[in-house]
């Protein structure tokens, strides 16, 4: 599979968007930093499982043997970290609610891993 970069800016938030599949896995940051965020994924696989992974940095982090999607390459770096597993809905859709503290602002990249067929949403920065 061929991996395409884009950067897109939408105001103060910065999206880095890299499309594996023609189903594009969509990761939306709704509400302010600091306080009260939802991290809402669309396009993953319905009824499925979803990774949301944080980390301090871009880079091409490979998703270890062990885990789900072993080899993918990541658009975070090493220093990438599981924040949790989510089970998507019929649509294919879940939504976290996160309180997110002031240190996290410009500082932690998100990325979400759909686990079957091991595609990928964009990395975020939360801002």
């Amino acid at each position: 599979m061929k991996l395409r970069n884009l950067v897109l800016g939408f105001s103060s938030l910065v999206l880095i968007a890299t499309t594996q599949s023609a189903q594009a896995v969509t990761l939306t940051p709704v509400g302010s930093c600091p306080g009260l965020m939802d991290f809402e994924v669309t396009g993953a696989t319905p009824n499925g499982r979803v990774a949301y992974v944080y980390a301090f940095g871009l880079g091409s982090f490979v998703i270890p043997g062990g885990y789900p999607c072993t080899g993918v390459v990541m658009g975070l770096d090493n220093s990438a970290t599981l924040y949790s597993y989510e089970e998507t809905d019929a649509s294919g859709s879940v939504t976290i609610t996160v309180p997110v503290p002031a240190w996290v602002c410009g500082n932690v990249y998100l990325q979400v891993v759909d686990a079957d067929p091991c595609t990928l949403s964009g990395v975020i920065l939360i801002i």
